[in-house]
């Protein structure tokens, strides 16, 4: 089976697609080669690097991958515009009814940056969303969004940020009580299980297995 990684970086995928060799400097200055000719050898590469990746802060990793995309040939700018919607995309999708909320500017692991980086993070991602598309996102999804990626720092500053709610990625069903946690909200993960299994579907929307989940609480907020 393929080998799931708690950080998966979409900047490493269209290299290891297209290169036959991949040549990785490490933080430590350590220099490793892969051989990516088949996908099991892609794969590999990808569960090393992005493993080795999720342990950097922010301004580290930015760091890593620009030297590692520029070493094989690409660019940030390259890989943005083929891969993410661009403003002007954005702004046809609000215009036709989308709403567009905050995830942050580096989809970064918030509770491993600085309190400084922390807050530069949320704001000035809320700030640019506004000058692009003169729109106020007032909602907020932290990046990866486990208790362990964002805690009750991390929820603290989104709410004294000013936004009106915040989603986590730890399980849940949302009830009452989340009207005084609006900066701990749970989501449910949609999988293939769903598909496969309607009893399946109907169990999670009926909030009895996630309740178990967490033990009876209603609202995880720390």
């Amino acid at each position: 089976g393929v080998q799931e990684v708690e950080y998966p970086h979409p900047l490493l995928e269209p290299v290891l697609r297209a290169e036959r060799q991949v040549r990785w400097t490490g933080a430590s200055g350590l220099r490793r080669h892969f051989d990516t000719r088949e996908p099991a050898g892609k794969q590999h590469a990808f569960v090393e690097l992005a493993t080795e990746l999720s342990v950097l802060p922010v301004a580290e990793l930015r760091a890593q991958l620009a030297q590692f995309v520029t070493a094989h040939g690409t660019s940030f700018a390259e890989l943005a515009e083929r891969d993410i919607c661009s403003w002007r995309e954005l702004r046809v999708l609000r215009e036709r009814g989308a709403y567009i909320g905050c995830h942050t500017v580096s989809h970064a692991v918030l509770a491993r940056e600085t309190q400084d980086s922390l807050r530069r993070e949320l704001q000035h991602a809320r700030e640019r969303i506004h000058a692009e598309l003169e729109t106020d996102a007032r909602h907020l999804a932290y990046p990866y969004g486990k208790r362990d990626h964002a805690g009750p720092r991390e929820l603290r500053a989104a709410q004294a940020l000013g936004f009106a709610t915040a989603v986590t990625s730890r399980k849940g069903a949302l009830y009452a009580a989340h009207a005084q946690h609006c900066h701990a909200w749970p989501r449910v993960e949609v999988t293939s299980s769903f598909e496969r299994s309607p009893h399946y579907l109907h169990a999670i929307l009926s909030g009895l297995p996630l309740l178990a989940w967490n033990r009876g609480r209603l609202a995880i907020s720390d």
